[in-house]
């Protein structure tokens, strides 16, 4: 059995570095004896009762069974999970934790829904340049685009499966789907660039990432600079809606893309301002 954590851990040193950009950051490592938990192969089967019951929960919780709200709403979550427990420390240290989606387990909160990733150990891939790529827990790769290469792969699996069994709920077209998965990625990968990265070298990023124009998980979202007095943040404007405003009592999002872009603009530099100034 795996052992739990430990703060010498290159894989959790790792993940502290990411919550500094990301602090929602939801992962845990190692076994949970006292938390409940459902392999993520149950997800991705095509018949999981236990799905049934998340979007019972959810339909509850949103007071509408509009089914393309509950799918976007069930694809962003799991996309956004599994995205930031992978590229968010390939951005911040060109590690990857193993990823072998048989063996991984899904955290459930009270509500029961899926509240955090679960890795069985503290294994990660990183290149033979790490300093930590001599620890017991280091799985070195060759080259960097081979661990690209394999962090898309890995993501493009996953989300392929989870598209498969999620777009027959819904009147929402596969593309649409790979596209709002992209753009979730995307936000992760902003949140994990450095503040001093320049717009032109997040584009690069991005066009690595989620631009290759022979793979299905692909977007094109704006990126802009917001700036506050001495502070900078990197922001994107997507072009995917997650159609919450279909939610009884709900409206558009604050940076939803039917808003005009400058409106969305205004919004997020508001939001640094405050932050600017509680810091």
């Amino acid at each position: 059995m795996a052992e739990p954590a430990t703060p010498e851990s290159p894989l959790e040193q790792t993940y502290a570095r990411v919550r500094e950009g990301n602090p929602y950051l939801q992962v845990l490592i190692g076994p949970q004896p006292d938390r409940e938990t459902i392999a993520l192969a149950t997800f991705l089967a095509a018949d999981a009762p236990e799905r049934e019951t998340h979007f019972a929960t959810m339909a509850e919780q949103y007071k509408t069974d509009d089914a393309e709200v509950l799918v976007r709403s069930y694809l962003g979550s799991f996309v956004w999970l599994l995205a930031s427990i992978t590229a968010g420390p390939y951005f911040v240290y060109r590690r990857i934790p193993v990823l072998e989606l048989e063996t991984l387990q899904v955290a459930i909160s009270a509500s029961g829904a899926p509240e955090a990733i679960i890795l069985p150990d503290q294994r990660f891939w990183c290149l033979p340049d790490d300093p930590a790529a001599d620890h017991a827990d280091a799985v070195p790769i060759t080259d960097h685009e081979t661990l690209s290469a394999l962090l898309r792969d890995n993501l493009v699996q996953f989300c392929g499966s989870l598209i498969a069994i999620l777009r027959p709920r819904a009147r929402i077209g596969t593309r649409a789907l790979w596209i709002a998965a992209a753009e979730s990625c995307a936000g992760i990968l902003i949140d994990a660039l450095p503040r001093d990265t320049t717009i032109a070298a997040a584009e690069a990023a991005l066009q690595a990432f989620v631009s290759q124009p022979d793979i299905p998980l692909r977007a094109r979202p704006e990126v802009i600079m917001l700036r506050s007095g001495k502070q900078q943040r990197l922001a994107l404007l997507g072009s995917d809606c997650c159609v919450n405003f279909r939610i009884p009592g709900e409206e558009y999002c604050s940076t939803c893309p039917h808003r005009p872009r400058e409106e969305r603009i205004d919004v997020l530099q508001t939001w640094l301002a405050e932050q600017a100034a509680a810091d």
